[in-house]
């Protein structure tokens, strides 16, 4: 489970395909291109053979599929095909900057270009795939980012008799491709600044879900919901499920900075007419008040499928201290019948990589400080002050693993590692047993990303 792999990295590294928590991927990493497989050499080869060597690969920003090369069966055939996104650097073959798409197959056990057209774009957001179960159709999405336009467009493709030929598109700012009405067949979800492709204005921003008729017009608006108008961006967009199982998809939308709310998307088919829910909006005031908060983003907690939503809350103590000092609870809730069901209360320490489960008797009785020098966090028992810290139940530390190697510090205990930190515990002994945690319960209750 990647527990902390969905927190926000700086603005900076939000730009890059991945999260750096401390300081173990450079920069300079995460810019370099990867280096290509044998497989992907072979493709290369072949496509160079086809449009030329004065090509330069271009890679998704978002979604699954981050690489240039997407391998994936997108015909009636058994063999795969593989989708190459490039910018041709030779402008006296064309002047168009938008970033090209090609398609090639591999015939008699080689690579062969079959279909080159040219993107909407001079950037991939996302590259994405479905089916149509009921008329036998798989689809292509692929999103294009747009010069100096604050949506963004995504183009759906069928690939037949070797070619890809566009079926539709519409903009966007984001978008997942999903069973939302759980029927069999994939629908797409996107959300944009409110313009329905159809032409009809909304007032805000709006999520639709556009679905497959099989009919002449093939891919068709099924039905729309509001967004919260106080959104700037979505930055963390999880496919999931709401209780009772039904298939949901969970958007955490920058409201402010280092704040965001949530939102979360469904399907009724109510009396035969198809509606798209968004229980936590709020229609009076076109926002999701209610599930505001600083610093974190939605997760899947424990394993169930079913994405929880948090809120903070102060530990005991820091009720009044300022935003930079103060030490919080997070409270992860599941949406159950548009009512919040807490599952559990967590301290998350999202610098060091981890997150722990508090004891429910804990969240009103046990408060925390940081020891930034000896790189540990120490909760005690709350006393009607922060001064009064004597009574102590747990200690939790970070050492790097070539640090732990010369030996723990006296009365510590390893509890976990990720390869580069260790994890450690202090058990006073003498503490107060019905706060205690042994070793098997803080390896329990003891989560890394």
């Amino acid at each position: 489970m990647k527990y902390l792999s969905i927190f926000v990295c700086t603005v900076v590294l939000a730009a890059f395909t991945g999260c750096s928590y401390n300081g173990f991927t450079s920069i300079d990493a995460a810019l370099s291109p990867p280096r290509l497989t044998e497989e992907q050499h072979l493709i290369y080869g072949a496509l160079e053979q086809s449009v030329g060597k004065d090509i330069k690969l271009k890679y998704p920003k978002a979604g699954e599929n981050r690489s240039a090369f997407v391998i994936e069966n997108i015909d009636e055939e058994p063999t795969e095909e593989a989708i190459v996104f490039y910018e041709s650097l030779d402008k006296s073959v064309t002047n168009n900057p938008n970033v090209k798409v090609n398609i090639l197959d591999k015939q008699n056990d080689r690579w062969k270009s079959t279909s080159d057209i040219v993107g909407e774009g001079a950037e991939v957001d996302k590259v994405a795939f479905g089916r149509s179960n009921k008329f036998d159709k798989f689809f292509i999405v692929i999103g294009y980012n747009i010069v100096n336009q604050a949506d963004k467009v995504f183009k759906v493709y069928f690939y037949e008799n070797g070619k890809l030929k566009a079926q539709y598109s519409q903009g966007y700012s984001v978008f997942e491709v999903m069973d939302l009405d759980m029927d069999g067949d994939d629908e797409i979800v996107a959300i944009n600044s409110g313009v329905i492709n159809s032409g009809i204005y909304k007032a805000g921003p709006t999520a639709q879900m556009i679905k497959y008729t099989g009919q002449e017009g093939g891919f068709v608006l099924n039905s729309y919901a509001k967004m919260d108008v106080s959104v700037y961006s979505y930055v963390n967009v999880q496919k999931g499920s709401i209780y009772p199982r039904k298939a949901a998809l969970y958007l955490d939308g920058l409201k402010g900075t280092n704040v965001y709310g949530t939102e979360v998307l469904y399907y009724e088919n109510v009396k035969g007419k198809p509606t798209l829910y968004n229980p936590i909006y709020d229609s009076k005031s076109n926002k999701t008040e209610q599930v505001k908060r600083t610093g974190q983003t939605s997760m899947d907690i424990n394993d169930d499928g079913i994405i929880e939503i948090p809120s903070l809350n102060p530990m005991p103590g820091y009720e009044e201290a300022l935003a930079s000092q103060k030490l919080q609870y997070t409270t992860w809730n599941d949406l159950v019948y548009n009512d919040f069901k807490k599952v559990v209360t967590s301290y998350v320490n999202s610098s060091d990589g981890y997150i722990f489960n508090v004891p429910d008797q804990w969240e009103k009785s046990v408060t925390a400080k940081k020891d930034t020098l000896k790189n540990e966090v120490v909760f005690f028992r709350y006393k009607q002050s922060l001064e009064n810290d004597q009574d102590v139940v747990l200690k939790i530390k970070t050492m790097k693993v070539s640090e732990a190697q010369n030996g723990l510090p006296e009365g510590y205990i390893n509890i976990k590692s990720n390869g580069q930190l260790v994890y450690l515990a202090y058990i006073p002994p003498l503490a107060d047993n019905s706060f205690k945690l042994d070793s098997k319960q803080l390896e329990t209750r003891l989560m890394l990303n």
